[in-house]
């Protein structure tokens, strides 16, 4: 995972009109992210799991978020996205990401 996996990801969600709620600062040791609507509407919890800097990637307790491996929406944990490879197959798998996030704000609106 490297920081290019979480700017891409804050890119596209502004880009789909979401904002975020939580502070931007990459060396902040937290797991997740709320976002929502510029109204407000639709506050959405993103919940990253976290790799470790240890060996085998064991939890030393010095992780921030730019450890995170995957990305879940809280509500709906089948729609999630990993972070391997920052390739094209990851451009396209964080885009179905945001497809399936902005499908869950038309549902609940």
């Amino acid at each position: 995972m490297s920081q290019s996996h979480l700017e891409l990801l804050k890119l596209k969600l502004e880009a789909s009109k979401w904002k975020l709620l939580t502070e931007y600062n990459l060396q902040t040791p937290t797991d997740y992210w709320f976002i929502a609507r510029p109204n407000g509407d639709c506050i959405t919890k993103l919940t990253f799991t976290i790799g470790g800097n240890g060996k085998f990637g064991a939890i030393l307790g010095n992780e921030t978020i730019c450890n995170a491996i995957a990305c879940t929406i809280e509500e709906h944990p089948s729609i999630s996205i990993y972070f391997g490879k920052y390739s094209k197959q990851f451009q396209l798998d964080i885009n179905q990401f945001i497809k399936q996030l902005n499908t869950l704000d038309k549902k609940s609106l």
